[in-house]
């Protein structure tokens, strides 16, 4: 009698929620990590939206169980480079943007905002991520290549912004 009522608990308790295992945030994001890696190494195959999805999930179980993290501001980030809808990603981006931290990731941001508004055709939008973007402090970059594309990037969008006004 007891190992029955045993089995019937162990089973009872497998089906229900209370077995629910919580993950740790260092533990999800090694997961979601080891995505994005997946992803830019096979992003050229045919299954590299599904990883796409994937790393995408990873970071919004990021962003929605771990509000208070310090790292925070870079999971919500990649969150919105990862999104497939662009309305999330200006959201996303649009608060990153909006926070006084990770100043790298704001001026990332603030970049694809103006690329969307002028894609939109709101120039006066992107003329204001232009200029938040100018009045920044300037980024130390580890090595030429990240000036170089962070440069060509800025110069493109004022390029298209001005191109589209005239």
């Amino acid at each position: 009698m007891k190992r029955a009522i045993l089995t019937f608990m162990l089973f009872a308790f497998s089906l229900t929620d209370a077995q629910e295992m919580e993950i740790s945030e260092t533990d999800l994001y090694e997961k979601a990590e080891a995505s994005v890696t997946e992803y830019y190494n096979r992003y050229s195959e045919a299954d590299s939206a599904i990883i796409r999805t994937k790393t995408y999930q990873y970071y919004s179980s990021l962003v929605k169980n771990f509000p208070k993290s310090e790292n925070y501001i870079y999971y919500l980030y990649t969150k919105g480079c990862f999104a497939h809808d662009r309305a999330e990603q200006k959201q996303c981006f649009k608060e990153v943007s909006e926070s006084g931290s990770w100043a790298y990731y704001r001026r990332k941001a603030l970049i694809y905002l103006c690329s969307y508004a002028i894609d939109e055709k709101e120039f006066i939008s992107a003329k204001q991520y232009l200029d938040a973007i100018g009045k920044m402090k300037k980024p130390t970059f580890t090595c030429g290549n990240e000036r170089e594309t962070d440069n060509s990037q800025l110069e493109a969008i004022r390029k298209r912004l001005y191109a589209m006004k005239d």
